[in-house]
């Protein structure tokens, strides 16, 4: 139910490359990856894309993904139980 997960070291590489940043930078990113002790990340953003920031699939959008939960959710407890539900989400690309 959640997006796509990615090395971090990966990330880093998409995020800084070389052909669009410089070597030092890219090296920068592909060390702190490391150093933040995060192996994998899930990420909804078409890494293949950068710099434009597009979404893999429609199904990784936030909205989607709270509607789906919501619908996943009211399956086993109704929605008169439920009452509200407050989702918050990162919408950051770092």
């Amino acid at each position: 139910m959640t997006a796509k997960l990615y090395d971090a070291e990966y990330i880093a590489d998409k995020f800084y490359p070389q052909h669009l940043t410089s070597e030092k930078t890219n090296k920068l990113a592909r060390r702190l990856a490391k150093r933040f002790g995060i192996q994998q990340r899930a990420m909804c953003i078409d890494l293949d894309r950068i710099p434009e920031n597009v979404l893999r699939v429609k199904e990784e959008h936030p909205l989607f993904w709270c509607l789906n939960l919501t619908q996943r959710i009211s399956q086993h407890i109704s929605l008169s139980e439920i009452g509200y539900v407050g989702i918050a989400f990162n919408t950051t690309s770092h």
